[in-house]
């Protein structure tokens, strides 16, 4: 029964993504007009199992979006660092992935987005691997589901908050849940860029 709500819950929040990139679609803006640089301090909020053993991870992601036809493809990185509680090494974490989202003007201010995102996460812990029962570096097949919103400060540059979830494929499955602020900034794209990116 608990797996059925685990697929349902992440069945619920695929849906809602493309719910928002459908109603996008009428206020789409031209494909690679625009890219917008989000940099973002990030706090796990949750570690399911990994409470036990280590701190939660704090860090910084860093992400790039540009408009499609319908919604918008993003490029991220996200570095996080874990300590330990207990006698085991500390490490750090990158996610690497690539999303596909859709955003909704509710106003000339403000904005919500939702994406969805496959990449990879890997964990380089601490030391020699002489104490460490298992490897140094370990790399892992990881999705993640986010929604965001964004308050316009002033011209191009937004004050941009996030809440997302991130399921890694490890062994035994991690559940990361995470809440970030940030800025968001948005530049237009030259001819000779937009003529690439097509």
């Amino acid at each position: 029964m608990g797996m059925f709500f685990r697929h349902a819950r992440i069945a619920l929040l695929l849906c809602a993504t493309t719910m928002i990139a459908s109603a996008s679609a009428a206020q789409r803006a031209e494909p690679f007009s625009v890219i917008e640089v989000r940099l973002s301090e990030a706090a796990n909020l949750h570690s399911g199992r990994m409470h036990a053993y280590w701190e939660l991870g704090n860090g910084l992601e860093l992400a790039l979006a540009t408009p499609i036809s319908t919604g918008f493809l993003e490029l991220g990185a996200a570095s996080h660092r874990y300590e330990p509680k207990m006698d085991r090494p500390g490490f750090g974490a990158l996610w690497l992935y690539a999303g596909w989202g859709g955003r909704i003007r509710l106003a000339d201010w403000l904005g919500l987005s939702g994406s969805a995102r496959l990449g990879n996460y890997r964990m380089t812990f601490d030391g020699d691997g002489t104490e460490f029962e298992g490897v140094l570096n370990e790399s892992e097949l990881a999705r993640m589901v986010a929604f965001s919103a964004d308050l316009r400060i002033i011209g191009p540059l937004s004050l941009i908050v996030s809440a997302g979830h991130i399921r890694v494929y490890t062994y035994q499955r991690l559940s990361l849940w995470f809440a970030l602020a940030g800025l968001r900034y948005v530049l237009p794209t030259s001819e000779g860029l937009k003529i690439f990116l097509r």
